[in-house]
């Protein structure tokens, strides 16, 4: 959930022991740690030990493993995550706030010790300075179906909260702080990317069983259920359980305030320092929205515990963040009721707990299936919810929809880049219209093309055949085929795999009172062109000036209110209509519904007759400026 607030602000702004299994857990659970650590509130600093065990779900041998060390993006100016971070990597220079990790010894279970084994290596870019990913050769190879258990010993240095994670006075977001697997591929090859600024995640799943010792007066939420809580002295050990997930986080902080309810069988956690406590209510109300929609729109969430955290003021950069049962949410001191920022951050964190964390796709090569899929989920949930027109901002001057919202950015962008790349490797700043909006938009107009019904079906079903597991962009696809009964790579070729640009046009339209009779005809078309003298010649030209091909409405409407409706498959360059009737066309309209929501111009789906020219000329104008200031105020406010 990388640009999630640079989102919103482009539009303004268990059980006693157990966590209660899944049904029909399709889960390997190949990749399971047990965490133990202790926080040092004063040097803000996390050390300890992890056991993982790790099993070999592929029929090739591994000779190595290979441990994402997320921590060391932030720790010093030529680590690849800050140099693509630019100018904001300063926020940690300041007071020398950086933050490392390291790995103090490792060990496996035949009591091999690895440590001197350990290399960085970073394959995404050459930069030799990166220390987000290591490689540890091992003492024996891995055989498929084996096992290996590797002890750890690490401390992990908490930067100035920065990128969802480190300190703010006595709050901690600590997430990605421990060593961790990437993921074995069926090839034998390690899927383990280096940190980038705009790339998020990528593991298997297990079962996490982490233990940390706290000051005694601190407050502590986290992934999963907290089994036991003990206060000894001057310090409070806090046990979490958790099944079927790839990642652990957890907060602490002596100020915390929690409220509770149960709602469809899960016990929903709710922390937040006291300024937040206006947003409590509305927090509640758009989670359960979000249940909601995703049971009847996915399947039921099914684990027994949520925690949404509301990061105190002064942390804000630790808001908008999704982990498994855990989200960071955010919201600002009696932020007004029609400023839907929490709703929407809510809404949307809840949503990678199924898009990325029980669905489990490579969201460093393939972000559009948890950050376009899930934008999408939002986009339908704060519209029903919320009002389309005003889901997002509801003022009486200014009311902006989700949908408004991506076709903002989208527009003029169309041809910059395509959706389906690494995420790091997008053109500048086009992670977030190529990752979130333009997926909406695309999946938005296939809705509209296959029906809301068989659109509902299709993600039932890519949800339910790939919950806990890791799928593709063509599982995705296939799955589309599948429900839908016909073939769809055409359109994901055009929208997702390339960058074409959808733009239908109504180039001209024209009538033409068609002279009286003269000269030498037949006796019916003599007497018929006396009875009706006035007759008009017409004519609509419709222009496919983008390189994508749609089928596409055209809507012709008649002076006395008639209109004809034609489907053109909007192959060729043009197409034109002729009519000989008794009325003048009075406007023809391209795609009436707007259903093709990836046009990247509307203003030219409709045109009237050329004696009506000059009211178009003054509406479009009009729309033009009013998109024009509305930029301008969102620039302003962000």
């Amino acid at each position: 959930m990388k640009k999630l607030w640079c989102h919103v602000f482009a539009v303004l702004i268990f059980c006693s022991t157990l966590t209660a299994q899944p049904a029909r857990t399709k889960n390997l659970r190949n990749a399971s740690y047990n965490i133990k650590v202790t926080l040092n509130a004063q040097k803000k600093q996390v050390s300890g030990t992890e056991t993982i065990t790790w099993k070999n779900i592929t029929n090739k041998p591994a000779t190595d493993i290979r441990l994402h060390l997320y921590m060391n993006a932030f720790k010093n100016n030529y680590s690849t995550f800050i140099k693509e971070a630019g100018e904001k990597s300063k926020l940690l220079s300041k007071k020398n706030r950086w933050g490392w990790i390291e790995i103090r010894e490792i060990t496996d279970s035949y009591n091999n010790n690895l440590t001197d084994k350990l290399t960085f290596i970073h394959p995404d870019d050459n930069n030799s300075e990166d220390r987000t990913v290591a490689v540890v050769k091992l003492a024996r190879p891995v055989l498929p179906g084996r096992k290996i258990i590797l002890n750890i010993d690490f401390t992990t240095q908490l930067p100035a909260i920065y990128a969802r994670t480190g300190y703010y006075k006595n709050f901690f977001m600590i997430a990605q702080w421990f060593p961790k697997l990437g993921v074995f591929q069926k090839n034998g090859e390690w899927n383990c990317h280096q940190f980038h600024r705009n790339s998020e995640f990528f593991s298997d799943y297990g079962i996490y069983d982490v233990t940390v010792n706290v000051p005694a007066e601190f407050k502590v939420a986290g992934t999963g259920n907290i089994v036991s809580e003990v206060k000894k002295g001057l310090t409070k050990t806090v046990v979490f359980h958790a099944e079927d997930i790839h990642d652990f986080a957890w907060t602490a902080s002596p100020d915390f305030l929690t409220k509770e309810i149960n709602y469809r069988g899960t016990n929903i956690k709710l922390v937040y320092e006291k300024d937040h406590s206006s947003s409590v209510k509305r927090t509640f109300t758009a989670v359960k929205h979000a249940m909601d929609f995703f049971n009847s729109w996915a399947g039921p969430y099914p684990y027994k515990n949520l925690t949404i955290l509301h990061p105190p003021t002064g942390a804000f950069r630790a808001s908008g963040m999704e982990y498994p049962q855990f989200i960071t949410a955010g919201t600002f001191w009696n932020i007004p009721a029609n400023l839907r920022f929490p709703e929407l951050v809510t809404v949307h964190e809840f949503g990678h707990q199924y898009w990325y964390g029980l669905v489990g796709n490579n969201e460093f090569e393939e972000a559009w299936l948890d950050e376009g899929i899930n934008s999408y989920y939002e986009s339908k949930i704060m519209d029903k919810y919320y009002g389309e027109e005003s889901s997002i901002i509801n003022l009486k001057f200014l009311k902006v929809g989700e949908i408004v919202n991506a076709r903002n950015t989208y527009i003029g962008n169309t041809r910059r880049d395509k959706t389906l790349r690494p995420s790091w490797t997008y053109i500048g700043g086009g992670y977030s219209l190529f990752s979130y909006q333009k997926p909406v938009l695309m999946l938005k107009t296939l809705e509209n093309i296959i029906g809301t019904d068989l659109m509902q079906k299709i993600f039932r079903t890519y949800f339910e055949q790939w919950k806990f597991r890791h799928p593709g962009t063509e599982n995705f696809i296939e799955i589309v085929n599948k429900v839908t009964g016909k073939d769809y790579n055409w359109f994901f070729d055009q929208f997702l795999k390339n960058s074409l640009e959808l733009d239908y046009k109504v180039a001209s339209v024209i009538s033409t009172k068609m002279p009286k009779p003269d000269g030498i005809f037949s006796d019916s078309t003599k007497i018929k062109l006396k009875k009706n003298s006035d007759l008009y010649y017409s004519v609509v030209k419709i222009h496919r000036k983008g390189e994508a091909v749609m089928p596409v409405d055209v809507l012709i409407v008649f002076d006395n209110s008639d209109s004809l409706r034609y489907k053109w498959d909007g192959k060729e360059r043009w197409k034109k209509y002729t009519f000989i009737r008794d009325n003048k066309i009075l406007y023809a309209e391209v795609d009436p519904q707007n259903k093709l929501l990836l046009d990247s111009n509307f203003t030219n789906n409709s045109r009237f007759t050329e004696k009506n020219r000059k009211a178009t000329t003054f509406f479009s104008i009009s729309l033009i400026c009013f998109y024009q200031n509305l930029i301008q105020i969102l620039s302003f406010i962000a």
